[in-house]
């Protein structure tokens, strides 16, 4: 869903969606977004960047 929030240009939901999901993710799941073209739209933003750390 965060990448389809992303790609709608909706960058505080694609946000949300990951920020509640990421603390169940495992390392491999967040070096994969962190590579994942649909959500190219957020991955400048502060959120998603301490998300990614």
């Amino acid at each position: 869903m965060a990448g389809v929030y992303s790609l709608l240009g909706d960058p505080d939901l694609a946000l949300n969606v990951l920020e509640r999901t990421a603390k169940d993710a495992g390392p491999d799941v967040l070096q994969w977004l962190s590579v994942d073209p649909d959500l190219d739209t957020i991955c400048d933003h502060p959120r998603f960047r301490e998300l990614m750390k």
